[in-house]
């Protein structure tokens, strides 16, 4: 071809002249055959049989444009289609690897621009959101402070109010036990009063006879005779028998015994006899000295030799007279000790001859038991005001904790109930005899402290998920279980069957909260396979103080939890790959290794799979047996579960797109959803059969 502005000649289909780059005009009809098929776009001649314009690559799918006729049309889908067969594709569901890795890059492109659009975006509302934030916390801040002021001020009035109230306490607690300490004085003096009247009624009429007559014989025997007036010899003292008496001087008005005329008292009943008959001047000593009245200890001698007195004329017949009145004495105080009398002390009698000594009587009443004694005893009664003291702190504990409780601090309200109930069970260790009071006080405040427990775990089960909220509530519950424990090992009555009821469902609460929250994650048109690992970590993080997994073990790999930290895994596993190829720090072989290395603890994925497969092939490597495993797995589920996996599926129940086919989804126990999954029959043969494919 010719160009018409240097003459220079061009190659056929040249558009522009190599030398002066005058634009060429397509001549028609040049070396083609007249009638030959044309581009629609740019008019150059077309080979017979070809797919594309040489000149500008327009594919051949519609009649040329012009006044020459079109050739027959070209089925573009099936020419795309031989060229996927020709590629040698897993599978005629799936598309050849250049076009995918194509698509890929255009989506990653698209998703990075995207990204970079919602960073900006993003970055403006963290601003915004910043300053907003920043202003609600300098409000908050001054609220805060300003709460924490009035808090301030309300607590020191509150502990000025109950320092006022405990020093009132004390004051009235102190003058109690003043007023009960006379109270105690003033019962154990009228106590005293009492036990010494009964002694003194319980002693009979002759104990007093009895002294009174012991005391003039002492008297009568520690008299000194008186000495006769000369100085004859005296005759020699003969001894003198005893039935020997001193005549009588009447008969005793009471008892009408015999009466010695030298005493005033009967010596038997000792009842006064009035005024004996007159004495003779020689014998007036002797009467003066036998009516006086003296207690004699046991150290006196019983009898002592008489001295002689000058002025006594005749001692004979005062000597028959002792005598006489010593026998009348000894009959006396013989029929005072045989005749039965009680006291509660020790009687000594003294006589001339010997002393006799009676001894207090052995009491015949059965022993009583000390501990039955104790029983017995009434219960120790307090005042009001004694209780008021005792259960001060206590009280005040519960009127904080209902404070607390009634502005929604739950947390802060169970803490002062549970201090509440071990002041009042440390009043009754200290002392014993309040416990039933201290059973009232704990039954009242307990079904309080139950709520508080169980109203704070509901605040932290509305919070957003993470495996912290189980701890703090397993904590929260194992702590108020222990109180309760220990309030019955000391006999309290106490009601927690609300709190064990919630600690034994806490752990299939939590798991299920977990799953709901993986299972809302696929409801979403777009949804971050980064943050399902995040939640299956967190839940897998969760640990019992022996170090066991609280929620699941993963060696159990039906748990529905263990299906989904499979599924999650897989996918984390598989960006890392994506992310490491991308910034060059890894080629497709170890990509591709990387995969097929985690198959097994992903529970064989078919996502990973044909992942692996891909990278095998762009890596040079064998890859047959992935191709089998992943073949033999793909005409399982279409057989057995009537599912269809493709890379461009639409998920309407058969057709499901690789990349949103929820492997984790068990249909036995129908969860998710009801057609996208595997039952647990599918996925034991896959269990059985994969592993064969990698040996």
């Amino acid at each position: 071809m010719k160009c018409p502005n240097c003459n220079t000649e061009n190659a056929d289909g040249a558009k522009f002249c190599a030398r002066c780059g005058h634009k060429l005009e397509a001549v028609f009809g040049s070396g083609a055959t007249a009638g030959a098929p044309v581009c629609s776009n740019c008019g150059n001649p077309l080979a017979p049989g070809a797919k594309f314009c040489k000149v500008c690559g327009t594919p051949v799918a519609a009649p040329a444009a012009g006044p020459a006729s079109a050739g027959p049309a070209v089925d573009a889908g099936a020419a795309s289609g031989a060229v996927a067969g020709a590629a040698g594709n897993l599978s005629s569901r799936f598309k050849p690897m250049d076009e995918v890795a194509a698509e890929e890059a255009a989506a990653r492109k698209a998703a990075e621009e995207a990204a970079a659009r919602k960073a900006a975006e993003e970055a403006a509302a963290a601003e915004e959101a910043a300053a907003a934030a920043a202003a609600r916390k300098a409000a908050e801040e001054a609220a805060a402070r300003k709460a924490a002021e009035e808090a301030a001020a309300r607590k020191a009035a509150e502990e000025a109010a109950a320092r006022k109230a405990a020093e009132e306490a004390a004051a009235r607690k102190a003058a109690e036990e003043a007023a009960a300490r006379k109270a105690a004085e003033e019962a154990a003096a009228a106590e005293a009063a009492r036990k010494a009247a009964q002694e003194a009624a319980a002693k009979p009429a002759s104990y007093d006879r009895y002294a009174r007559a012991e005391t003039a014989f002492q008297e009568a025997e520690t008299a000194e005779p008186v000495a006769p007036a000369d100085n004859t010899a005296q005759p020699k003292e003969e001894p003198v028998s005893a039935g020997t008496t001193a005549a009588p001087a009447g008969f005793c008005k009471a008892c009408g015994a015999p009466l010695d005329p030298r005493y005033k008292f009967c010596m038997k009943c000792g009842t006064p006899v009035g005024a004996a008959p007159a004495a003779s001047a020689g014998d007036s000593s002797k009467t003066d000295k036998f009516a006086r009245t003296k207690v004699v200890s046991e150290d006196t001698p019983i009898s002592k030799k008489p001295e002689k007195d000058p002025n006594k004329k005749s001692p004979l017949g005062l000597i028959l007279g002792i005598v006489g009145g010593i026998v009348v004495l000894a009959a006396v105080v013989i029929l005072l000790i045989l005749k039965p009398w009680d006291s509660s002390d020790t009687a000594v009698a003294t006589t001339p001859f010997d002393t006799v000594t009676t001894e207090e009587t052995e009491s015949t009443a059965p022993a009583v038991d000390p501990a039955q004694s104790a029983e017995a005893a009434p219960a120790r009664e307090f005042t009001e005001a004694e209780l008021a003291s005792f259960f001060a702190e206590g009280d005040t504990l519960v009127t904080d904790a209902q404070a607390k409780a009634s502005a929604g601090d739950q947390q802060a309200a169970y803490s002062s109930y549970a201090q509440a109930l071990s002041s009042y069970a440390a009043q009754a260790d200290q002392e014993p005899a309040l416990h039933d009071k201290v059973n009232e006080k704990i039954a009242a405040a307990f079904p309080s402290y139950s709520d508080s427990i169980l109203g704070y775990n509901g605040f932290l089960f509305e919070q957003y998920l993470n495996g912290g909220l189980y701890v703090q509530a397993r904590n929260t519950l194992d702590e108020a279980l222990a109180l309760a424990n220990d309030l019955t090992a000391k006999g309290y009555t106490v009601d927690a069957s609300a709190i064990q009821s919630q600690r034994d469902g806490l752990r299939d609460l939590f798991r299920q909260k977990y799953i709901d929250a993986f299972n809302e994650f696929t409801t979403r048109e777009n949804w971050s396979r980064d943050e399902a690992w995040a939640l299956m970590q967190d839940a897998y993080g969760v640990t019992e103080q022996n170090g066991s997994h609280s929620l699941f073990e993963l060696s159990d790999l039906n748990d529905p939890l263990v299906r989904r930290y499979h599924y999650a895994y897989a996918f984390a596993t598989r960006k890392a790959a994506e992310k490491s190829l991308a910034e060059g720090v890894i080629g497709y072989e170890e990509a591709a290794s990387q995969l097929i290395s985690i198959l097994p603890a992903c529970d064989y994925s078919p996502l990973i799979m044909y992942d692996a497969i891909r990278y095998s092939n762009e890596g040079g490597l064998d890859n047959e047996n992935l191709r089998q495993a992943f073949s033999a797995m793909l005409d399982y589920l279409e057989a057995n579960e009537s599912i269809v996996l493709t890379d461009a599926g639409s998920n309407d129940g058969q057709y499901i797109d690789i990349n949103h086919f929820w492997y984790f989804n068990d249909f036995n126990s129908g969860i998710s959803d009801d057609y996208n999954g595997v039952t647990q029959a599918t996925m034991e043969w896959i269990r059985s059969n994969m592993p064969g494919y990698f040996q």
